[in-house]
Order: structure tokens, then C-alpha cells, then sequence
């Protein structure tokens, strides 16, 4: 049994009482999201890598860059559309959605109280920073260019790993952008949208949809994408659930994100120290 407090942004939900189309267009907002991301992000991606396999050498970065430019401003628009609509439609309003201070006395509540739950906030805790001091000390200390891209960004990716300055302060934006758009669309307003959608589904099914909601929209990326992003989506939404807030959510995001930007370049050629 878990503490109350844990679920208390799943029992605030469901004491709203908005009008039926306000619970229509959020739910519309989340489909359009997934949509989006699982269809045309896996075509997007397609034409970068035709757009990378078709640049000479030294323009690479510089045609990476524009596509991470393109991909950092894309999902502003759905989310400030959907954070105004979370605003001023009736019967709802932005603190359900996450816009508020994190309250972490539940996390210390559980932790303290030890059991199942407690060890796995531990464990959690204990492996997301682990994964990230790996990751970091990899980039850093690691002799092997390829160990550093296995540390830092699912191999299915790996043509998207920035290697230049030009890409590197792109990534850094994109970086930016996924954990605050993803963060309020994935987890703030998903999770509002599910429980209105879904009031008699238990705290577990809300869960797991709004988890699957993240990892399917990154179907692009293969299977091992998929789960590497649905555990962390899961990491993130416990966060929010817990803390009642978006804030650690989209802390933790940018850190995951932006750790590709530890690989070295040089400075004499602009590019990486592989010179790839």
C-alpha cells in the first residue's frame, strides 16, 4: 500500500468537473501528440538521414544543426496551445496540469517509511544517477568514440549525436525544448486528459497509458527505444505523481537529454576529436 499524498494529482483530477468538450479537446491534444510524434517524427527522422547520407563531410554538422533548429521549435506550438486552452477552459486549470511547486514531503514520506515502494524510490534514485555519472565519465575519460555514443544515446540515434559547436548549441536547445514541451504534454497534460477520459480507471492503468503514450510516440526510434524511453517517461511521470509538480520532471529531462553534448570537439577543426 502507498501513501495517499503519492496519488493525490490522480485524486484532484478526478474531483474536476469540467464540461464534456473540454475533456474532448484535451483528449484531442493528446492524440494529435502521439500522432505526431510516432508518424511524422518517424518520417522526419527518415528525411534526416537521407539529408545526412547526402552531405559532404564538412557541411554534416551544419545539416544536423537545421534539423534540430526544426525539431526544437516544432512542439512549442501544440504545447502553448494547450497550456492556454488548460487556462482559461472552465472547470480545470494549470496547477492540475503540474504548473505548481513540487511538494517532495511524499517522496520523504515513503522513503522513510521503507517497503516495496521505498526501495523502489531508492533504486530509482540510485540509477538514474548512475546511468548519468556513467555517462558523463564515459564522454569525458572514454578512450573509444564508440563507447562514448553507447553511454550517451540509443544507437538508433546516433547520427543525431551533435559533433561540431554548431550542433552542439542546437542540441543544447532541443535539449531544452523536449523536457519542457514533453514534460507538459506527456506528463501534465496527458495525465489530466486520461483521468478525466477515464474516472473509473484504477491509479495503475492511468499509469501505464500515459507511459505507453510516451514510449509509442517514439516508435521511430526501434524497440530498444521504445523501452529505453518508456522506463525514463516512466521516471519522469513518477515525479510528477509524487511531487505534484513538472518541475523535477523537467530537471531530470534536460539532464538526460543535454549529456550528449559532453563529447569533446576540437577546436583547431570545429569538429569532433574523432573527426568524425
Amino acid at each position: 500500500m502507498y501513501a495517499k499524498e503519492v496519488v493525490m494529482v490522480l485524486e484532484d483530477a478526478r474531483l474536476l468537473a469540467p464540461p464534456a468538450w473540454v475533456i474532448i479537446v484535451l483528449a484531442l491534444f493528446v492524440l494529435v501528440l502521439v500522432a505526431n510524434d510516432a508518424i511524422l517524427g518517424r518520417r522526419d527522422y527518415a528525411k534526416f538521414i537521407r539529408a545526412m547520407k547526402a552531405a559532404a563531410p564538412e557541411r554534416a554538422s551544419g545539416v544536423r544543426a537545421r534539423f534540430l533548429l526544426k525539431w526544437a521549435w516544432q512542439p512549442w506550438v501544440l504545447t502553448i496551445v494547450s497550456v492556454a486552452f488548460i487556462a482559461l477552459a472552465p472547470g480545470v486549470a494549470l496547477t492540475n496540469a503540474g504548473f505548481t511547486w513540487p511538494d517532495f514531503s511524499a517522496i520523504a514520506a515513503i522513503v522513510a517509511g521503507g517497503g516495496i515502494l521505498g526501495g523502489a524510490v531508492v533504486g530509482i534514485a540510485i540509477g538514474v544517477g548512475g546511468m548519468l555519472l556513467f555517462a558523463l565519465f564515459s564522454a569525458f575519460f572514454g578512450r573509444k568514440h564508440e563507447a562514448r555514443q553507447s553511454a550517451l544515446v540509443n544507437p538508433n540515434l546516433q547520427e543525431m549525436l551533435p559533433t561540431a559547436r554548431v550542433d552542439r548549441r542546437a542540441w543544447i536547445l532541443l535539449s531544452a525544448t523536449a523536457a519542457i514541451t514533453e514534460e507538459v504534454m506527456y506528463r501534465g497534460v496527458a495525465m489530466l486528459a486520461t483521468v478525466l477520459l477515464f474516472p473509473w480507471a484504477p491509479d495503475a492503468l492511468v499509469f501505464a497509458l500515459v507511459v505507453l503514450y510516451f514510449a509509442g510516440a517514439h516508435l521511430y526510434q526501434g524497440l530498444s527505444g521504445v523501452l529505453v524511453t518508456g522506463a525514463l517517461g516512466a521516471v519522469f511521470l513518477a515525479l510528477f505523481v509524487a511531487t505534484g509538480s513538472l518541475l523535477p520532471g523537467v530537471l531530470l529531462h534536460f539532464i538526460v537529454d543535454v549529456r550528449a553534448v559532453a563529447l569533446k570537439t576540437d577546436p583547431a577543426t570545429n569538429t569532433s576529436e574523432t573527426g568524425s
